[in-house]
């Protein structure tokens, strides 16, 4: 899989709401949830944190699961 860099611009205007669905938990994973919300993807990350940031959190057992799945393993 391809790893695009995303530049600050990209989920800045996001940040007020990132943090706000943060509630305080982990206030320095707000450009995390940002940009997971300013492209409509997912977070892979092992991070409970991130839980409560409404963001569908994958695991990395979870993403091999599905990757598996995908390739009809």
């Amino acid at each position: 899989m391809p790893v695009e860099w995303q530049p600050a611009g990209a989920y800045e205007p996001l940040r007020e709401e990132a943090e706000r669905r943060m509630g305080g938990r982990d206030p320095e994973d707000w450009p995390t949830v940002a940009l997971a919300l300013a492209l409509s993807v997912p977070i892979w990350s092992q991070d409970k944190d991130l839980e409560v940031s409404g963001v569908r959190v994958c695991t990395t057992g979870e993403l091999l699961d599905e990757l598996l799945e995908a390739n009809g393993a």
